[in-house]
């Protein structure tokens, strides 16, 4: 199962009508050929349409059902000289065929007249109104449109590619959306159609691919949907006859006076999720405080030279909590000079990477990058691409790094793979989630696992604590996460042996 943005989508049409000969009115009659099947036996089909290219697979679909002579009507959002070249061209074809088209400009017309006659016998509502593009809130006269279709209970909708009023990357919905029966979606599916509270407005989901390869859409940077089947074979047994020195040794440079809880909780999640050795490296007080909690962890003193500490390391966790300033970025330089295993980079690790991203070229070590949205914004700052998403695919492959763009649908990159993480809540919206994912990122790479199987099962495993944990509580704490950690271990190696 793949999924994308909105921009990725529109840098797919792009790429098909520059690379593959296609034009857009070729799309466009190739996504009407995809929907007709689902309005083939209906008796009576009225097409809402609007301005942009959902309407004008909309006018398209509707001069397929007049070939075939069945009763269709059109209703336009927009008059001609409002609309986009495909919709136009299509609105031709469908008036040379003498397919019904009314416009609705306001309540007083003549049209809504006939628009609110024809609904009462109409077998299917087909929503081409607004597609992928869509932000904001709907005009007051779409507002009045929508409105009446949601009334109409006893008619089933069927929206083409997302229901008209639903932002398509992150399922929210401005001031009012279609309810649809059916929604028929293209190419791939969109991010958000996976936020729980769209899952009413978008119906039953059909998937037309328009047969596109789906190396194509990786290629395009369109993301594998990491469902948990997938993330189950990924989970490594313990050993029978294990040890410690078995599950890799981590370094933590984390936390600060400000920010202690970063390192008790990265540090933590270090430990919970399996590692042979976690070994912070900290301020004395910090340390003291960690330690309490977690007698496990090995302490050594931030005065200590970097290459003191690197030594016997099989992965390494910078950033979390460490603060924004001249001592971190002189120890992030220090450290990206020097190591030689897998760096994690978090938080501040980031921010002050953004100085020295030349450092990137240059690293003897894999680096591991685990920005948020902002984060990532500051490191495309010099880019050309702008976007989080599209650029944090191109940066990693650029700088050869792995990037973990921390959010719903979490999207894990090296530039060549993408996934997008299946698992996570709302109830996460708290303080620590970085620190902990990052923790577990670090302890997984040290066990041994592949840098992109260690970043997409940490990313499930994290989202997976939250589920299990929301489940009960109205918000989940890092804290509380980090300790549920091996427990749900369990609960997905149990799930392995069914």
């Amino acid at each position: 199962m793949l999924v994308a943005s909105s921009k990725q989508f529109k840098k797919f049409d792009s790429y098909v009508i520059e690379h593959l000969d296609f034009s857009m009115e070729g799309l466009i009659l190739k996504a009407a050929k995809a929907l007709y099947p689902y309005v083939a036996s209906e008796k009576n089909v009225v097409i809402i349409a609007g301005k942009g290219n959902n309407g004008a697979d909309g006018l398209a679909l509707s001069c397929l059902l007049k070939n075939m002579a069945q009763e269709v009507t059109v209703f336009l959002m927009a008059s001609k000289n409002e609309m986009d070249h495909g919709a136009s061209f299509y609105l031709d074809k469908a008036m040379a065929l003498n397919v019904p088209i009314y416009y609705l400009s306001n309540e007083e017309d003549f049209s809504f007249k006939v628009f609110n006659d024809t609904l009462t016998h109409a077998s299917v509502i087909v929503d081409a109104i607004y597609g992928t593009g869509f932000i904001g809130n709907v005009s007051l006269m779409d507002k009045k449109i929508i409105q009446i279709i949601n009334s109409k209970n006893n008619i089933p909708v069927l929206s083409i590619d997302v229901p008209s009023g639903l932002n398509a990357d992150t399922g929210m919905v401005g001031n009012v959306c279609i309810k649809a029966n059916l929604t028929v979606t293209f190419v791939a599916y969109k991010q958000g159609f996976f936020n729980p509270d769209s899952k009413l407005l978008l119906g039953e989901v059909a998937l037309e691919t328009l047969g596109f390869n789906a190396d194509l859409m990786v290629q395009l940077g369109f993301g594998y949907y990491v469902k948990p089947e997938f993330v189950s074979k990924i989970l490594k047994a313990r050993r029978y006859d294990g040890h410690k020195g078995l599950y890799g040794r981590v370094l933590c440079v984390t936390g600060s006076p400000m920010y202690p809880g970063a390192a008790y909780i990265s540090a933590g999640a270090c430990l919970r999720s399996g590692a042979g050795l976690v070994q912070l490296c900290s301020t004395r007080q910090l340390m003291n405080q960690v330690v309490y909690r977690y007698p496990e962890i090995v302490l050594t003193a931030l005065d200590a030279t970097m290459l003191d500490v690197l030594n016997n390391k099989q992965a390494i966790l910078f950033g979390c909590g460490k603060g924004y300033n001249e001592q971190t970025e002189y120890e992030l330089v220090s450290l990206l000079k020097n190591a030689r295993v897998p760096v994690i980079l978090d938080a501040d690790g980031i921010n002050c990477l953004t100085n020295h991203l030349d450092l990137l070229h240059y690293a003897n070590c894999p680096i591991i990058l685990t920005p948020h949205m902002g984060e990532m914004q500051r490191l495309l700052v010099n880019e050309d691409e702008k976007d989080p998403v599209l650029g944090a695919i191109q940066f990693a492959k650029k700088y050869k790094t792995i990037i973990v763009l921390k959010g719903p649908l979490t999207l894990i990159t090296d530039g060549k793979h993408v996934f997008r993480n299946s698992s996570g809540n709302k109830a996460m919206s708290t303080p620590g989630m970085g620190d902990a994912l990052a923790g577990m990122i670090a302890s997984f790479i040290a066990q041994g696992y592949t840098y992109l199987d260690a970043c997409v099962f940490a990313c499930y495993l994290h989202g997976f604590c939250g589920d299990e944990l929301s489940k009960e509580s109205y918000c989940v704490y890092a804290s509380e996460l980090v300790s549920f950690l091996p427990k749900a271990m369990n609960i997905i190696q149990n799930n392995q042996k069914k």
